[in-house]
């Protein structure tokens, strides 16, 4: 394959007609293909042919049941699958997936994310866990400037607080959980979690071996 592909590199190198007539042909196909003007109507076609296998799918839509993924394992001839009770808590049909018989979800495609996330190595953040900064200055900036990071900004502190954070535990060392939380009031402490959760998610924390 390596000498196939550095033949095919010396060709077009060598070649200037085909160079010149691959250059608008390459154009064309990406404004053909991933255009706005082709990518939407994809999407919507997509969405439309969804929507008819949900109202086709009798056996699923009677309960309620939504497909957690197209491979997803049989367990005795069944599939998995999660769904939203009356009540607004999603459940599983698989008691072997481990997943919480009453997890709640924001929506009801939403698989549990318990069930989803089962196999992966994880651990639970305490007050004696211990955080420490791992990220230089100008790798948090290149962070900190995309809105695309902060797209339920409400949820996270304000940016310049988040920084005089980030500062604070950088100085520090390896602060406690608990110590941070001791210098916020009860009201703001859920905030704080959700920070620490968003510092770890972006690499910019590290917590100190499991």
């Amino acid at each position: 394959k390596g000498r196939v592909r550095a033949a095919a590199f010396a060709t077009r190198a060598e070649d200037d007609a085909l160079r010149r007539a691959m250059g608008p042909s390459g154009q064309r196909r990406a404004q053909s293909e991933y255009d706005w003007r082709a990518i939407i109507p994809a999407y919507e076609s997509l969405w439309r042919e969804c929507a008819a296998r949900r109202q086709t799918d009798s056996r699923h839509a009677s309960a309620g049941w939504h497909p957690i993924s197209s491979g997803e394992q049989e367990t005795n001839g069944t599939p998995a699958f999660a769904g939203v009770t009356a009540d607004g808590d999603l459940r599983s049909n698989n008691p072997e997936r481990g997943a919480s018989e009453n997890t709640a979800c924001f929506h009801p495609a939403y698989p549990n994310p318990f069930a989803v996330f089962g196999g992966f190595a994880s651990g639970t953040l305490n007050a004696e866990d211990r955080l420490q900064i791992a990220m230089p200055d100008d790798a948090i900036a290149a962070i900190l400037k995309h809105d695309m990071n902060f797209f339920i900004p409400e949820l996270l502190m304000p940016q310049p607080l988040l920084c005089e954070m980030i500062a604070a535990m950088r100085h520090s060392g390896a602060a406690t959980i608990g110590d941070m939380l001791a210098q916020f009031p009860p009201t703001e402490r859920p905030r704080l979690w959700r920070c620490l959760g968003w510092l770890l998610k972006h690499g910019i924390a590290m917590r100190e071996a499991w």
